[in-house]
């Protein structure tokens, strides 16, 4: 299951947002295969989970069409450790 520290941050989420602690506690356990957080930079961050079919949108349309030739996957195979693929979410998301 998750750390204290992981439990008390789903647990204050859960209260925040009025749903039942084990609701949340199952889903993001489900959802996070137990880990939701990584060490980057000396910061414990939350763990991305590359899903193409979200991120696909902040990619601009020319990138979007050369991740989406590449296949299943598209940019999540071509950023492959956690920290590439937070710089690579947070790159997404400034491209103008």
């Amino acid at each position: 299951m998750f750390n204290s520290e992981a439990q008390r941050a789903i647990e204050a989420v859960a209260d925040a947002i009025l749903v039942p602690r084990d609701a949340l506690l199952a889903v993001v356990d489900v959802e996070s295969n137990g880990v939701v957080f990584t060490q980057i930079g000396g910061k414990a961050l939350p763990v991305i989970r590359w899903e193409g079919h979200y991120f696909d949108r902040f990619v601009p349309a020319k990138k979007r069409e050369q991740a989406r030739k590449a296949g299943p996957g598209g940019i999540q195979r071509l950023v492959s450790s956690r920290t590439a693929r937070r710089r690579s979410a947070t790159l997404c998301l400034t491209v103008p």
